[in-house]
């Protein structure tokens, strides 16, 4: 469960700390889910975040473990 203060990256590489959770309607598929806000003002559904952790290193590690893959191929 992703809770406010832990820092999350999305499936797009955008990286925040969650301020904000609210119940928005996702008109796609008909149903009530938590939206989170971010400190960087950009607004993400849980499906999105690939990453959560109290500690901003532990997700920028994996993001940068990530990036060193996609330049070995």
């Amino acid at each position: 469960m992703i809770e406010v203060n832990e820092y999350v990256r999305t499936n797009k590489g955008n990286i925040g700390k969650v301020v904000e959770i609210r119940l928005g309607f996702n008109k796609d598929t008909q149903l009530y889910q938590n939206v989170y806000m971010l400190d960087n003002r950009l607004w993400t559904i849980l499906e999105y975040i690939v990453k959560q952790n109290k500690e901003i290193t532990k997700v920028l590690n994996l993001a940068n473990q990530m990036l060193e893959e996609m330049g070995d191929k």
